[in-house]
């Protein structure tokens, strides 16, 4: 995992790790209404995949694929190409960021691309991005990981492989008739935020697509007894093609 970027200052940051530009341009939209409406540092990671560049050395292969494509094997030719690709997403990071009037940072590590929430207090109030389809563990660990730590954490957000661009609003999701207490005061200030309105669903054995379709952010407590049944949460994630923000027991601490 790569060393996290030191922070200039103790402002809380919304965390993307990225290593294409097709990361960035799947996580990045939703990232920078949530960063600016929380009044959060957007930090945008670039890893450079050091097990891509360590086979370079090797004696037996003749080419090499990564995320941007194929090279002929040589670690200056690989090192450079990726480098390319940093400043490339760096680009869109930095338009999108600017055209928002969002503080943000860009840095380029060597590493690998995390899929899980770190063990140690390098992530302390930060909002982790992590993509459904590049977790490293399932979504159940990932709930449990995220539970485990959330006293420190500013919550974690999950982006389908595909998201939509949906201007709906946000909505809580539980199994239970009304979102926690603290969640609601969350997600009623976020939605103020961000200029939209916030409704409460109740997942239950009924479909509820129909009724939450085009909801631009779905937002559940880490404590909620539907996290029981994480696999009917990723299926409605991916059928929606939205967003979901997982919150911490009591985010008004946490922001």
């Amino acid at each position: 995992m790569p060393t996290p970027p030191e922070r200039s200052h103790a402002r809380r940051r919304l965390v993307l790790h990225v290593s294409t530009r097709q990361d960035v341009e799947a996580e990045l939209q939703v990232s920078l209404d949530l960063a600016a409406a929380m009044d959060t540092e957007l930090t945008t990671c670039f890893v450079m995949h050091e097990a891509s560049i360590a086979a370079c050395t090797l004696p037996f292969p003749t080419v090499i694929g990564f995320s941007g494509g194929e090279l002929d094997v040589s670690e200056a030719q690989l090192d450079a190409a990726l480098r390319r690709e940093a400043r490339l997403c760096r680009q869109l990071v930095a338009a999108a960021a600017e055209r928002s009037s969002l503080s943000w940072t860009f840095e380029t590590l060597r590493g690998q691309v995390p899929r899980r929430p770190p063990a140690d207090e390098s992530s302390t109030g930060d909002i982790l991005v992590f993509r459904l389809d590049r977790l490293g563990l399932s979504l159940a660990e990932l709930v449990a990981t995220a539970r485990q730590f959330a006293p420190r954490q500013g919550g974690v957000m999950l982006v389908p492989e595909h998201p939509a661009r949906h201007h709906g609003g946000l909505v809580t999701i539980d199994r239970l008739p009304g979102p926690r207490d603290s969640l609601a005061r969350f997600a009623a200030s976020l939605a103020a935020a961000m200029g939209t309105r916030v409704s409460h669903a109740v997942v239950s054995d009924a479909p509820i697509a129909a009724r939450i379709g085009g909801a631009r952010l779905l937002l559940v407590s880490l404590q909620s007894p539907l996290l029981a049944d994480v696999s009917a949460l990723g299926r409605l994630m991916s059928t929606l093609r939205t967003p979901l923000l997982l919150v911490p027991d009591d985010p008004d601490d946490a922001a």
